[in-house]
């Protein structure tokens, strides 16, 4: 009945037919069986197109949902290729497929019309493959008839794009930076960097191209972003989507933005929310800025040589200003206008701040004492009260948070003052001199700098030191990696010099088994002269019996004397020739033990070559390491301070390099290195909200933006004159070298090729091609911490290894038994974790290719994992809503990290483990404690 069956479907005439009609009559009236002869031929329908067919855009998308699961190159049935117009003319087994020009001569409309057998595609099939229809076959009809005219396929260049469903929120791509700071998550065709260091620091990468879509799911890329990388350094950033690679660099050289201002700034002050800056400029004017846009809002003429003292009011409408006489008058912040005035006081003003509760004025003067001032807007007076001066000496700085008036004293101190008794609630004490003093807006931190430059963090409740702001990020950053890498080579030298411990004990073990068959062969030989000498006295005995029985012939005795001896002569032959053939193959032992003794020699031979080149490398990663150490311990100075929000304080050096730090525990979080000349020092420092004011010597004022935003810096893949893209298709996979200098990217075909490209990060080049790495769709790609080695995981079953120097394929690693997902090195090299969608992790070892264990854990596909840096452990998730901390050593779960309610179709950790993160189908970005396990952050969409 199968027979017959198939028979039917696949046009075989069958010599049984007759006896099976009956057979083939009830398969033909089955569900779903249908046999040749029930097919009719399918009209052409006359299509009304108002313009010629289109290869790319009407006839390869029939091809491509009915035909080239079969008609492809790695399939090609028939010898035909259906994935280009320039494949499909070349025809197949049966000849040319289509006449251009000549749609009844062309044997593709024949068979695709149900008109010439074997009909294509054949009905029912196994990939779903449908039979076209009357339309179908009229425009395939027509573009036979117009000269089957080819065109490109499959580029993103000629897609017909739509915008996305906004309901799209699952997350398919997730990595964490390497300092476990910057977290990025792609929903549908967007990508969003949250800052775990800074909760309100949210950034969506916009590519500038895609803005006339004004879809706010696709800002980064048309497609879904398959695939999100963090460069080593963590100042760039890789996404992929449909045939493209994006590059992002994060905007760090334009941290300093200067305020385009008609004239020098003699002093500048900010309004308490740091929205508004006003700035007292040479040609007398004050001038109001807006510090988000940096644009002038207003403009107000201001009376000769007069001191900028604040501006003040919840809507800071009020400037304060002092006059040569010492008077104190409030404007108008818009219009100059004075709103009251005091008398001369009995030092010059330098600052001053206004406290709303009391309508006071505080000013700050020259002899280092705070005078507070009435302030009464219907009198318009400014009324005087007694001065408070400190018992720690003489104020030199003041500045107003919230109730507190923070006091910078000469000397070592600060006093933290109430704002309506102006009494010290709480002092700090610093070792040292200081120069300068900032609170933060929530009043919770101060930051100070001593005469000698050291910045400190402090506690504004209790005055105790949190911390001293001196390292250096960049070279404690540079530390750590010298370190790891150092640990990385140091680690290779050990496994190198253990794999010809064992290699020698090869060597040890085939010399014992030389010995031996020197030993054999002596023995042996010692067989072959006894059974010679036994052959000898055989041959006489024989001899003589035969002598004996010819001089009686009839004597029955004797004869048989005779054959017993001719018996025992024959047994003496064969035990000559058997010992003679045991001397051989005890030669024949020695001559392949010597072989595999040369060999093993070979092996340790290049063992040590290998050996001698890996301690070369490792005394270099230890020099260099020191030399990491020694910078390290250097530390850093900086002449200005201030608070970029609560969460961040930054410090600036007298060259401009900007550097910031947490708040919470004084932790170095950035560093901007800016090189300006000394007449553009930094003088003064404002908080502006999440951004400062910084004013320089040559009066230019300039927004400090310590959270600058990330850039679309290059694309790769598509190529000029509408040239087909790179990559053949979607980009699944992305891996930057440990130098950062190579960027891998993975992909391919589905069914149909496994593509592995290599990049020049620095222009974007690109350095190989390996595109038949694979057979099928690679899903994972990861290089080893010493950057020689690239692991890639792909649909097609396997895990491999490439040379990245020479893109020669090393090993391949065979035991899933459904596709691979994603791949990991563990720091040493020894070993490698993959993750399949059978729902199992293998562990393998890296130099010989088996299997060491498969790690059962999970119910469901293995969609991603990653080891953490040189540990045995590595984190891994799985669509069965679960994220699990692993042991390689024994395969077992160290910690579940919990949450997830659905598909976990990503994951990603820091080197160091300290940070744990995965995206879920729900759309939540989940970050958590890598020691514990503990949540750290939910980013909804």
């Amino acid at each position: 009945m199968l027979t017959f069956a198939l028979s039917c479907i696949l046009n075989v005439r069958s010599p049984k037919a007759p006896v099976l009609a009956m057979a083939g009559a009830m398969l033909a009236a089955m569900p779903g069986i249908i046999c040749a002869e029930d097919e009719q031929p399918i009209a052409a329908e006359d299509v009304q197109l108002g313009r010629p067919v289109d290869f790319a855009q009407d006839i390869y998308p029939i091809f491509r949902a009915n035909c080239i699961a079969c008609h492809n190159k790695g399939k090609a049935e028939g010898q035909l290729n259906l994935e280009s117009s320039e494949a499909l003319m070349k025809g197949g087994a049966s000849g040319p497929s289509v006449v251009p020009g000549k749609p009844d001569e062309s044997y593709l409309l024949k068979v695709a019309s149900r008109q010439e057998e074997s009909f294509m595609p054949p009905w029912p099939n196994q990939v779903q493959a449908k039979k076209l229809t009357p339309k179908e076959v009229g425009l395939l009809k027509i573009w036979i008839a117009e000269g089957a005219k080819g065109g490109a396929v499959n580029s993103a260049a000629n897609m017909q794009w739509q915008a996305m469903n906004s309901a799209l929120k699952a997350i398919y791509a997730v990595d964490t930076d390497p300092f476990g700071r910057f977290v990025a998550g792609g929903r549908a065709g967007n990508v969003t960097i949250y800052d775990l260091a800074n909760a309100d620091n949210t950034a969506s990468l916009i590519d500038p191209q895609l803005a006339p879509i004004g879809s706010p799911q696709q800002t980064a890329h048309r497609d879904y972003v398959h695939a999100i990388a963090f460069r080593p350094d963590g100042e760039m950033l890789a996404t992929s989507g449909f045939q493209v690679v994006k590059l992002w660099n994060r905007d760090t050289a334009h941290v300093l933005q200067p305020i385009d201002l008609p004239a020098k700034t003699v002093a500048s002050v900010t309004s308490s929310d740091g929205k508004l800056l006003v700035a007292l400029q040479q040609d007398g004017v004050l001038r109001s800025i807006e510090v988000a846009s940096r644009k002038v809002v207003a403009e107000a003429k201001s009376a000769p040589d007069v001191t900028l003292l604040g501006v003040h009011a919840a809507d800071a409408s009020l400037v304060s200003t002092a006059s040569p006489d010492h008077r104190i008058h409030v404007l108008s912040r818009t219009d100059g206008a004075e709103i009251a005035g005091s008398d001369p006081l009995e030092s010059r003003p330098l600052q001053s701040v206004f406290v709303e509760s009391s309508s006071r004025l505080i000013v700050l003067l020259e002899d280092g004492s705070l005078k507070p001032l009435a302030f009464n807007r219907e009198a318009k007076t400014l009324t005087a009260a007694d001065a408070v001066k400190s018992d720690k000496g003489a104020i030199r700085q003041i500045a107003l948070t919230g109730d507190r008036i923070l006091c910078r004293c000469e000397g070592p101190v600060v006093e933290l003052r109430n704002q309506d008794s102006l009494q010290p609630v709480a002092t700090i004490q610093s070792s040292s001199p200081l120069a300068w003093a900032a609170i933060s807006s929530d009043a919770e931190r101060v930051v100070t700098i001593a005469a000698d430059g050291r910045p400190e963090l402090w506690n504004a409740k209790d005055g105790k030191l949190i911390a001293t702001l001196n390292s250096d990020l960049h070279a404690v950053r540079n530390l750590k990696s010298r370190t790891a890498d150092k640990a990385v080579r140091d680690a290779r030298v050990n496994v190198v010099k253990g794999q010809i411990t064992e290699d020698e004990k090869r060597v040890a073990e085939q010399q014992e088994s030389l010995k031996k068959s020197d030993e054999e062969i002596k023995k042996a030989g010692e067989a072959v002269a006894e059974a010679k000498k036994k052959l000898e006295e055989a041959t006489a005995k024989t001899a003589a019996a035969q002598k004996a029985s010819d001089e009686k012939a009839d004597d029955q005795g004797l004869k048989k004397a005779l054959e017993d001896a001719t018996k025992a002569e024959q047994a003496a032959k064969d035990a000559v020739a058997a010992a003679e053939s045991s001397v051989k193959s005890a030669e024949k032992g020695k001559e392949l033990t010597q072989q595999a003794i040369q060999r093993a020699e070979q092996v340790v031979a290049d063992r040590k070559a290998l050996l001698t080149k890996t301690e070369e490398e490792a005394k270099v990663a230890t020099e260099v390491q020191a030399a990491a150490d020694t910078a390290a311990k250097q530390t850093v100075t900086a002449s200005l301070a201030g608070f970029a929000g609560t969460s961040a304080v930054a410090t600036i050096d007298g060259a401009g390099t900007v550097r910031l730090w947490k708040t919470s525990d004084g932790s170095a979080l950035d560093v901007f290195v800016q090189t300006l000349p000394e007449e553009r020092k930094p003088t003064a420092v404002l908080n502006a909200g999440r951004e400062l004011i910084v004013q320089q010597a040559d009066g230019q004022l300039m927004t400090l933006n310590p959270f600058p935003a990330w850039q679309l810096a290059r694309i790769l893949g598509p190529q000029p004159d509408n040239k087909p893209s790179v990559f053949v298709d979607r980009v699944l996979s992305l891996a930057f070298s440990p130098d950062g200098s190579i960027l891998a990217a993975g992909g391919g075909e589905a069914s149909r090729s496994g593509e592995v490209t290599l990049w020049n990060v620095s222009d974007g080049s690109l350095i190989r091609s390996l595109p038949e790495a694979h057979s099928d769709t690679v899903y994972g790609l990861d290089f080893s911490a010493d950057g020689k080695l690239l692991a890639t995981a792909a649909a097609d079953k396997f895990v491999k290894v490439f040379d990245v120097a020479t893109g020669n394929h090393v090993r391949s690693y065979e035991g899933h038994t459904h596709h691979v997902m994603d791949v990991s090195w563990k720091g040493d090299r020894t070993q490698l974790v993959s993750a399949g969608a059978d729902n199992a992790i293998k562990v393998w070892d890296a130099e010989t290719g088996e299997q060491a264990r498969t790690i059962t854990t999970y119910q469901k596909q293995v969609t991603a994992l990653e080891f953490i840096g040189m540990e045995d452990d590595f984190i891994s998730c799985s669509g069965d809503k679960r994220v699990f901390r692993h042991k390689a050593s024994n395969g077992g779960t160290v910690r579940e990290f919990g949450g997830c309610p659905d598909y976990v179709y990503c994951s990603a950790t820091t080197a160091d483990g300290t940070i744990v993160v995965a995206g879920c189908e729900d759309g939540i970005l989940r970050v958590w404690n890598g020691a514990n396990g503990q949540s750290v952050a939910t980013f909804g969409p």
